[in-house]
């Protein structure tokens, strides 16, 4: 089956290589907001004995901050038909669906530290005559420490923390997979930062760092 080319999140403690460890909006919104964003994604990694992907992704995801120490996440997105670089005569309908949370168990003054997770299956399908679909799956997880910095029209957080970054990818050439990879070298770290800008506006960016360097960056409007 499948492999994708959109998705990951606003919440931003997470990705990048979320994480892309993960991506959250700046501060901790009052309970009730919704985030809605837009995110690029590109890593590096090695996937056993068999190839070294780079993986980009981009689109859309929104949070929820349920309770003052609680936000969920959702993020997707979709790509038509299209040729892929290293397979040319393959065309990719690229498909991606996924989830996240991010808890804060201590918040003292600017200082919180928050745990986060983050699932995202990304599903490739071949329209081309070979049909060789493919999918690759994510899963993160990350400890942040975060510091929020208070300035005269904008406030600013800043975010580091050990993560654990697991990729997947399958291979489906007829109906059952026949090539499966796994990461290995999978406990990293993220640092990033973000600011929020007239109280809605919060670009961000995040660098993980797990066998190779990965970026995490976007754009969320908090309502």
């Amino acid at each position: 089956m499948p492999k994708s080319f959109i998705g990951s999140a606003v919440l931003v403690c997470l990705f990048l290589a979320p994480t892309p460890a993960s991506a959250q909006s700046i501060a901790i919104p009052d309970a009730g907001s919704i985030a809605v964003g837009v995110f690029y994604h590109r890593a590096h990694r090695d996937m056993g004995d068999r190839y070294t992907p780079d993986w980009m992704s981009r689109g859309f995801a929104i949070h929820l901050t349920v309770a003052h120490r609680l936000i969920l996440a959702a993020m997707g997105g979709y790509e038509s038909p299209r040729p892929e670089s290293r397979f040319p005569n393959r065309r990719y309908e690229n498909i991606g669906i996924g989830g996240g949370a991010t808890v804060y168990p201590l918040v003292s003054g600017a200082y919180r530290v928050g745990a986060s997770i983050r699932y995202y299956r990304r599903i490739g399908l071949d329209h081309s005559p070979t049909r060789y679909d493919k999918i690759q799956e994510r899963i993160t997880g990350a400890f942040q420490v975060e510091r929020e910095f208070n300035l005269k029209a904008a406030s600013a957080l800043l975010w580091v923390g050990p993560a654990y970054l697991r990729d997947r990818g399958w291979e489906y050439p007829g109906l059952a997979p026949e090539n499966q990879s796994m990461s290995h070298d999978d406990f990293g770290a993220i640092v990033g930062a973000s600011i929020l800008l007239l109280r809605h506006a919060a670009p961000y960016v995040q660098f993980g760092f797990v066998e190779y360097p990965q970026t995490y960056a976007g754009f969320s409007y908090i309502f």
